[in-house]
């Protein structure tokens, strides 16, 4: 039986916090990896595992927007969403192209995850965009010459920001790391977990320079530095060297402790509703689709459970105003199954009003040209009448 998400804990405990400017990555810790989960080969380079006898068959993840030549592709392409899959074969994600031009010969493409504002529109269509709409029609204008850029954002892999590199002697790798919080402004922003310390060193150079980049360099590398999240130490108790150090491990305790308490609810929103995408041995893959409410944190993203409910892989991202109000539109049009006579209509607004709107959000790419240069027209004559 399928046990749905607890969405209580994160059955992780957190390590001593890195700074860098304005920016708090949490290292997340296991006692003790989740066994029959892996990430897949094709991604780990390792040998796929040996399946026991009695052991039930071991499961293979892939993540959402990882960028390489899948099964021996020319073409680089991205994969659409988690998957689940037998480690003894090709991984064959769902993918989206991001380029049309063939690679020059001996071109090496480094695997690597989509930027942040990619990434979250992928997951934006997942959640709330009717299934007709493909993240094709979004990804595809955002592919210039391999650099990704969306609509009306920029968006820049690890390799064009000078001095990121820098991020990855600062946030060093904890021995048993098996993911990662990030705070911005000590606001939760992210949340990626996997299954074992492995997957977790395999992906943590990317996460940080390709998917956190941007994030990293305004507001690490541009940002002043905040003040640590840490009591102050009782001064009349500290006599000698030995007395500091057991002060200091017990202010490190106690803030571990309290984000422990905290993590969850950081980063899964209360009142998700959890989809379940797929189940393949004892893991199940989750969508996860919070409520768009004003004035609460939006956690957007995808959860892979073991028996017991808990997160095995976890990746969430906390959505932008921006970004909710395309969740916003991309659910009514959902709702509509695509006719923008009845999304309008739902809005109580006129279609060439929802055409600007879907256009300021960056939607445009879901829109008939015709149409769209119509719409255009229309509303420009509506305000020359105002």
């Amino acid at each position: 039986m399928t046990v749905p998400p607890d969405t209580s804990s994160l059955g992780v405990a957190s390590g001593p916090a890195q700074r860098w400017g304005n920016v708090r990555l949490v290292p997340l810790l296991r006692s003790f990896p989740v066994e029959g989960l892996h990430l897949h080969p094709d991604l780990s380079g390792a040998r796929p595992p040996e399946p026991e006898e009695g052991a039930p068959e071991p499961v293979a993840y892939l993540p959402h927007a990882y960028v390489e030549r899948w099964d021996q592709d020319p073409f680089p392409s991205a994969s659409y969403g988690a998957r689940l899959c037998d480690p003894g074969r090709p991984a064959s994600p769902t993918r989206v192209p991001l380029s049309t031009a063939r690679p020059r010969p001996g071109h090496f493409v480094r695997p690597r995850f989509l930027p942040w504002t990619v990434s979250v529109a992928g997951h934006l269509e997942r959640s709330f965009a009717d299934p007709s709409i493909a993240w094709e029609r979004f990804s595809l204008p955002m592919a210039r010459r391999d650099r990704l850029s969306p609509p009306r954002e920029n968006a820049y892999t690890g390799d064009e920001v000078g001095d990121l590199e820098r991020a990855l002697e600062v946030f060093e790798i904890h021995p048993d790391q098996c993911g990662v919080a990030l705070y911005v402004g000590d606001e939760p922003a992210s949340a990626h977990l996997t299954p074992h310390p492995h997957d977790y060193r395999r992906l943590h150079s990317s996460l940080l320079l390709d998917l956190f980049g941007e994030t990293l360099y305004t507001w690490g590398l541009m940002a002043p530095e905040s003040t640590e999240p840490y009591s102050p130490l009782p001064e009349r108790e500290i006599r000698t060297l030995a007395d500091l150090r057991r002060a200091v491990a017990r202010n490190r305790a106690e803030s571990s402790r309290l984000h422990d308490e905290e993590m969850a609810s950081s980063f899964i929103s209360p009142g998700s509703e959890f989809t379940r995408i797929a189940t393949r041995g004892d893991f199940t893959l989750w969508n996860m689709r919070p409520p768009l409410i004003r004035g609460t944190d939006r956690h957007v993203g995808e959860v892979i459970t073991g028996p017991d409910g808990l997160p095995a892989y976890l990746s969430t991202f906390r959505l932008s105003t921006a970004q909710v109000r395309r969740g916003r539109l991309l659910r009514e049009l959902s709702r509509a199954e695509g006719r923008l006579d009845r999304t309008a209509a739902s809005l109580e607004i006129t279609e060439a009003e929802l055409i600007a709107r879907l256009e300021r959000a960056g939607l445009e790419s879901v829109l008939d040209p015709n149409r769209l240069a119509r719409a255009r027209s229309e509303h420009r004559r509506g305000l020359g009448r105002r």
